[in-house]
C-alpha cells in the first residue's frame, strides 16, 4: 500500500474525529464560504483544500485537498447541467452504462436515489481499482435545484475516501441553492432576452431559458425534459459580416456531411427571417448517443452581429414541433438600446 503522508494523517485523523460536525466553536476559523452566485451554489468548505478552478463553462468549483504524497491525491467538485424528467431516469442510464461498459477493475457499488429534508438525491460510487495501487473511488451526489442538475463528485484514493467522505457528504447537504443567472429576462411582453447582447425571441410553449453551459452560449434555453433528455435553443453571435446565402445553401450539405458522416440534411434553403431579411433554414438529422435528435438551425445577418439559431430537439417530435420552433424562431428581435427593452424579470 501507498505511504501515508503526514498532511494527510492530519487530515483524516481531524475529519474521523468529527471536528467538523455542527456546532463546533472552532467552526468559522476551519471553513470558508465560497459564493459562486452566477451558478447559484453556496457551500462551506475546509479552509485549506486548494481551489484550483471556479466559473469555468459546466463547472461551477473544483478543489484539491493537500497532500504531499501524489499518490494520495484527492478532489473534489461541483458541476451544472440541465435538469432531467426526475433523478431515477438518470439512475437507470447509470445502470446501463455500467452493465454496456463492464470490464475489470471497474465497478459500480452504489446507485440509489435518497431522500433527505425533503431533497431528493442520486447516489453513485464507483470504484476503480487499478494493479499495484490503492483503490480510487468516485462518489457523486447528484440534485436537482432551480430547473439545474448539480453534481458533486468527491475523487479520492484509499485510505482517503472513507475519512474525507463524512465532510464532502455534510457539505453538500449543507450547500444552498438560489436560481443561477441565464443571461436571460422575459420581458413584460413575453420576449426571452439576452441581458448583455440585447437580442430575443418568444420561447415555443413549455420552454424556459436556462444555465449556458458554455462561453460560446449566448442564450441557452430548454425544453420539458423527456427522461434525461431535453429539446433545447442555442444562439450564438459573432461580429456582422456579409455572406452569400446562395453560395452557402450550395455548400452547406457538403460540410455537415463532413462534419457527421452519418447526418441527413434533409432540407438547406433561403427562408424569410421576420423583418431581418433573408435566411439560411438547415434541417439535419443525426444521432446523438442513444438519441435520434433534428437540429433546425437558421443563419443570417442581423444589424449589430451574424446569429445562428439551433433547436435541437428529439426526431420523434420534431414533426409535430417544426411549426412552433419556425415561429419562434421568426419572432426574434435585435435592441439597439438598453431602454428599447420595457421590463421583465430573471
Amino acid at each position: 500500500m501507498p505511504r501515508l503522508s503526514l498532511t494527510l494523517v492530519t487530515v483524516a485523523i481531524a475529519l474521523a474525529a468529527g471536528a467538523f460536525a455542527a456546532g463546533d466553536p472552532d467552526d468559522a476559523a476551519r471553513l470558508r464560504t465560497i459564493d459562486v452566485k452566477a451558478y447559484g451554489v453556496s457551500v462551506q468548505v475546509p479552509a485549506d483544500w486548494e481551489p484550483v478552478a471556479q466559473g469555468e463553462d459546466s463547472l461551477v468549483f473544483g478543489f484539491k485537498i493537500p497532500s504531499d504524497d501524489a499518490m494520495l491525491l484527492a478532489a473534489v467538485k461541483c458541476e451544472i447541467g440541465t435538469a432531467p424528467q426526475d433523478l431515477d431516469e438518470y439512475r437507470t442510464r447509470i445502470d446501463r452504462r455500467a452493465e454496456r461498459e463492464k470490464r475489470p477493475g471497474v465497478s459500480l457499488a452504489t446507485n440509489e436515489l435518497r431522500r433527505d429534508d425533503d431533497r431528493a438525491q442520486l447516489v453513485t460510487l464507483w470504484n476503480y481499482e487499478p494493479p499495484g495501487r490503492a483503490t480510487v473511488h468516485d462518489l457523486e451526489l447528484r440534485l436537482v435545484s432551480h430547473h439545474q442538475l448539480y453534481t458533486f463528485t468527491l475523487r479520492a484514493p484509499d485510505p482517503i475516501f472513507a475519512a474525507v467522505r463524512p465532510l464532502f457528504e455534510r457539505t453538500v447537504a449543507a450547500a444552498k441553492f438560489t436560481a443561477p443567472d441565464t443571461g436571460l429576462e422575459i420581458t413584460k411582453d413575453g420576449l426571452c432576452v439576452q441581458k448583455k447582447f440585447r437580442f430575443g425571441l418568444r420561447l415555443p410553449d413549455d420552454w424556459r431559458p436556462s444555465f449556458p453551459l458554455s462561453r460560446e452560449s449566448l442564450f441557452w434555453a430548454t425544453g420539458r425534459p423527456k427522461g434525461i433528455w431535453n429539446d433545447n435553443l442555442l444562439v450564438i453571435a459573432s461580429p456582422a459580416k456579409p455572406f452569400d446565402l446562395e453560395a452557402l445553401i450550395d455548400q452547406m450539405p457538403a460540410q455537415l456531411k463532413r462534419e457527421d458522416p452519418n447526418c441527413t440534411v434533409k432540407s438547406c434553403q433561403r427562408v424569410r427571417q421576420g423583418a431581418i431579411g433573408d435566411a439560411l433554414e438547415t434541417v439535419v438529422e443525426t444521432q446523438r448517443g442513444p438519441f435520434r435528435i433534428t437540429v433546425l438551425e437558421r443563419r443570417y445577418m442581423g444589424r449589430r452581429y451574424n446569429y445562428e439559431i439551433k433547436f435541437t430537439v428529439d426526431s420523434a417530435t420534431f414533426e409535430n414541433s417544426a411549426d412552433a420552433l419556425r415561429k419562434s424562431a421568426d419572432s426574434f428581435v435585435e435592441f439597439i438600446a438598453l431602454e428599447d427593452v420595457k421590463g421583465g424579470a430573471t
